[in-house]
C-alpha cells in the first residue's frame, strides 16, 4: 500500500495475482474533480462528502497539494460547490408528519427515501 504526499494511504480496491488497484484518499479525489468541475464531478464530490464524511476543510487541504496552476481553479470551483449545496438544501423541505391523520408521514417518508437514493442530486 502506497501513500499520498501527506502520508494518507491509498486504499486497495482490488487485488489479483499480478495487479493491485488502489484508490486515492477521498479528499484527494474530490480535489482533483474540482479542477474540471463538470456537473457529474460536482455530484460525485457531493456524494463523497456524504458517504465518506468529508468536509470543505479536508478538501481544501487536499487542493493545496495540487499543482500550482490547478489550485486557484479548484478553490474557485469549491465556492461553486458550496453555493450549489446550499441552494439544494434550501429547496428541499420535507413536510412534517401529521400526528392525527398520518397523511404527512407518507410524504416525509417518500422524501427521505428519495434523498437516500439520490443523495448526490440533493446535497
Amino acid at each position: 500500500m502506497r501513500a499520498d504526499s501527506q502520508g494518507a494511504p491509498n486504499k486497495p480496491v482490488w487485488s489479483g495475482n499480478k495487479l493491485i488497484v488502489e484508490a486515492p484518499p477521498p479528499a484527494i479525489l474530490a480535489a482533483a474533480k474540482l479542477v474540471r468541475a463538470s456537473p457529474q464531478d460536482l455530484e460525485d464530490i457531493a456524494f463523497l462528502m456524504n458517504a465518506k464524511g468529508l468536509d470543505e476543510d479536508a478538501i481544501m487541504e487536499a487542493v493545496g497539494q495540487l499543482p500550482q496552476e490547478h489550485r486557484e481553479i479548484a478553490a474557485d470551483n469549491m465556492v461553486v460547490l458550496a453555493l450549489t449545496r446550499q441552494s439544494n438544501r434550501e429547496r428541499i423541505r420535507p413536510t412534517r408528519p401529521r400526528a392525527k391523520t398520518g397523511k404527512g408521514l407518507n410524504d416525509c417518508s417518500r422524501a427521505k427515501s428519495m434523498l437516500r437514493e439520490r443523495v448526490c442530486w440533493w446535497i
